[in-house]
């Protein structure tokens, strides 16, 4: 037994982790300039027609992506300690 639940995670655990770092993505995506539609900051991506998209363009989302990860420490999937984030 020794050794056992160092780095295990529940599933609820994983699930809220998931939640948080979705919201979290959710919000940094409208501090971003979008460069594909040229929204400003607070606004929602346009499609080519002008109205709202349902999601952000995929450049913007990526983007929010990296920077939430590198702020919560996140490398792929898996937690990690990031010095200074």
């Amino acid at each position: 037994m020794d050794g056992v639940g160092r780095g295990w995670e529940s599933e609820e655990a994983q699930a809220r982790r998931q939640r948080e770092r979705d919201a979290a993505v959710a919000r940094e995506v409208l501090l971003i300039l979008c460069e594909s539609c040229a929204v400003g900051e607070g606004d929602h991506c346009r499609t080519k027609n002008g109205r709202v998209s349902e999601k952000p363009h995929v450049v913007r989302q990526r983007d929010a992506e990296a920077t939430v990860d590198a702020r919560l420490g996140y490398v792929g999937d898996n937690p990690v300690a990031v010095p200074d984030a």
